[in-house]
């Protein structure tokens, strides 16, 4: 593997120079500097991105078993990315993609409408704009593991706060919020509905620090020209700041959905071993985890379902681009 990284740095890095020796004389000098400072970014992508990119999709037609000894990882074609569809174990990769859809779901529309809730209000305040964006902005600068200890602490059935302030309300609550395997609506598990909680707390500040900057960059002069024409707050709302957002949307939406597919760390810390294990809660990152070190020890079929969670995020991604960015005027 790092022979075919520093292969594919060298070629890299070739490619880099040949494109300055081809540069005009007067801009050469120019050209190469460009390229001397782009090295170090190149042997990196190399080495870290573009390397385990391919390795991984070798891996992905192979049976690639961590118990198996060296040179025991037979070809097997398509075999690993049929099975993710059709083998045995094909109704979790559907609970699993159900479950990553719902969250993805929950999860961005809400924490969006809240971030750019939070970020008309600091628009209109004075001095104390910095000190409450400072705030909001601290969850995400959390390590993402500490934040789900604590929120598994707050969802302890027996001393967890939420049921401690229902019990200070008088209801009798032991409800286990990352234990039940309880469904809501016959589909949503409510550790997954927990989790989204915490993510919305999480990822909710940055946004509105994003949508804060995006509000900040629109010209007063649009307002005042739908002032004068006897707009209201809501239709100035409506048909100035929203359509001018739309960049700002565009981009917390695209990454929001990203970031949601690939939810794992709070799936992993705050959720019931004995949960996961019946496959109730877990989403396709975890599944990826699954199927690599626990039930299967089968990279190559781990390695299929991340190119499989590849293709849905980035088709996914595409008609985000279409439906909304297509609207969109820089």
């Amino acid at each position: 593997m790092l022979l075919f990284a520093f292969s594919l740095t060298l070629v890299l890095a070739a490619a880099v120079v040949g494109l300055a020796a081809t540069a005009k004389r007067a801009s050469r000098r120019e050209a190469l500097c460009a390229s001397g400072f782009l090295l170090p970014s190149l042997v990196y992508l190399g080495l870290f991105l573009a390397a385990p990119l391919a390795f991984s999709l070798y891996m992905a037609f192979h049976k690639w078993s961590i118990d198996a000894g060296a040179g025991s990882n037979p070809w097997v074609g398509l075999e690993n990315f049929s099975s993710v569809f059709t083998g045995a174990r094909s109704p979790y990769f559907w609970r699993a993609l159900l479950n990553t859809a719902l969250y993805t779901f929950l999860h961005v529309p809400a924490s969006l409408a809240i971030a750019l809730g939070v970020a008309i209000i600091l628009n209109h305040l004075g001095r104390s704009r910095r000190f409450l964006q400072t705030i909001f902005f601290l969850p995400n600068l959390c390590l993402l593991a500490a934040v789900a200890v604590v929120w598994r602490w707050m969802y302890n059935p027996e001393i967890g706060l939420f049921n401690g302030l229902l019990r200070a309300f008088g209801v009798d609550a032991r409800i286990g919020w990352l234990t039940s395997p309880k469904l809501i609506g016959g589909v949503l598990p409510l550790p997954l509905l927990s989790i989204v909680v915490m993510a919305i707390w999480m990822s909710f500040g940055v946004q509105a620090v994003i949508y804060l900057a995006g509000l900040r960059s629109i010209p007063q002069t649009y307002y005042d020209a739908a002032r004068v024409d006897g707009a209201n707050r809501w239709q100035t709302f409506r048909h100035v700041t929203i359509p001018l957002l739309k960049p700002t949307t565009l981009f917390l939406l695209v990454t929001s959905v990203i970031a949601s597919f690939q939810v794992f760390t709070s799936i992993y810390v705050m959720v019931d071993e004995t949960l996961l294990a019946t496959h109730r809660a877990d989403v396709l990152v975890y599944q990826i985890y699954d199927y690599a070190w626990i039930s299967e020890r089968n990279l190559g079929l781990a390695s299929a379902l991340s190119w499989i969670l590849f293709l849905i995020v980035l088709s996914v991604t595409i008609v985000q681009f279409r439906l909304v960015g297509r609207e969109v005027n820089y």
